[in-house]
Protein backbone atom coordinates (compact mmCIF):
# COMPACT_ATOMS: atom_id res chain seq x y z
CA UNK A 1 0.00 0.00 0.00
CA UNK A 2 2.83 2.39 0.89
CA UNK A 3 4.39 1.89 -2.53
CA UNK A 4 1.09 2.33 -4.36
CA UNK A 5 0.55 5.71 -2.76
CA UNK A 6 4.24 6.55 -3.21
CA UNK A 7 4.83 7.23 0.46
CA UNK A 8 8.39 7.55 1.63
CA UNK A 9 9.59 4.19 2.95
CA UNK A 10 13.13 4.71 4.21
CA UNK A 11 14.49 7.95 2.79
CA UNK A 12 14.41 9.80 6.10
CA UNK A 13 16.31 7.12 8.03
CA UNK A 14 20.12 7.18 8.06
CA UNK A 15 22.15 4.28 6.72
CA UNK A 16 23.31 1.70 9.23
CA UNK A 17 27.08 1.53 9.55
CA UNK A 18 29.04 -0.73 11.83
CA UNK A 19 31.58 1.24 13.85
CA UNK A 20 34.31 -1.06 15.11
CA UNK A 21 35.75 -0.78 18.58
CA UNK A 22 38.98 -2.50 19.54
CA UNK A 23 42.08 -2.10 21.64
CA UNK A 24 45.28 -0.83 20.00
CA UNK A 25 46.68 -3.42 17.60
CA UNK A 26 43.72 -5.78 18.04
CA UNK A 27 41.59 -4.92 15.01
CA UNK A 28 40.06 -7.84 13.12
CA UNK A 29 42.20 -9.27 10.35
CA UNK A 30 40.94 -11.83 7.85
CA UNK A 31 43.17 -13.95 5.62
CA UNK A 32 42.94 -17.11 3.50
CA UNK A 33 44.07 -20.47 4.92
CA UNK A 34 46.87 -20.81 2.38
CA UNK A 35 48.46 -17.39 3.03
CA UNK A 36 52.23 -17.31 3.48
CA UNK A 37 54.01 -15.51 6.32
CA UNK A 38 54.85 -12.63 3.95
CA UNK A 39 51.21 -12.32 2.89
CA UNK A 40 50.12 -12.26 6.53
CA UNK A 41 52.61 -9.52 7.40
CA UNK A 42 51.53 -7.45 4.38
CA UNK A 43 47.87 -7.74 5.35
CA UNK A 44 48.72 -6.80 8.92
CA UNK A 45 50.65 -3.72 7.77
CA UNK A 46 47.73 -2.60 5.57
CA UNK A 47 44.95 -3.44 8.04
CA UNK A 48 42.73 -0.62 9.23
CA UNK A 49 39.28 -0.06 10.69
CA UNK A 50 36.77 2.75 10.96
CA UNK A 51 38.17 3.55 14.41
CA UNK A 52 41.76 3.78 13.13
CA UNK A 53 40.61 5.88 10.16
CA UNK A 54 38.78 8.22 12.58
CA UNK A 55 41.94 8.72 14.66
CA UNK A 56 44.14 9.13 11.60
CA UNK A 57 41.86 11.70 10.00
CA UNK A 58 41.67 13.75 13.18
CA UNK A 59 45.42 13.63 13.70
CA UNK A 60 45.98 15.06 10.19
CA UNK A 61 42.99 17.44 9.91
CA UNK A 62 41.24 19.86 12.25
CA UNK A 63 37.84 20.07 10.53
CA UNK A 64 36.46 16.88 12.12
CA UNK A 65 37.69 17.20 15.66
CA UNK A 66 34.43 18.59 17.04
CA UNK A 67 32.60 15.33 16.22
CA UNK A 68 32.54 12.24 18.39
CA UNK A 69 33.22 8.86 16.79
CA UNK A 70 29.54 8.00 16.32
CA UNK A 71 28.78 11.48 14.90
CA UNK A 72 31.69 11.45 12.46
CA UNK A 73 29.91 9.35 9.84
CA UNK A 74 27.16 11.97 9.52
CA UNK A 75 29.70 14.45 8.14
CA UNK A 76 32.41 12.30 6.51
CA UNK A 77 32.52 9.14 4.40
CA UNK A 78 34.82 6.20 5.11
CA UNK A 79 35.89 4.42 1.93
CA UNK A 80 37.98 1.34 2.71
CA UNK A 81 40.87 0.54 0.38
CA UNK A 82 40.40 -2.70 -1.54
CA UNK A 83 43.31 -4.78 -2.62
Amino acid sequence: MWRLFEFSIHDELPDVTTLTLHLPGQQALYFPDHASAGDLQERLDRSTSTLLAFFKYNSENVDGRQYLYHEFREHFVYVPKVG
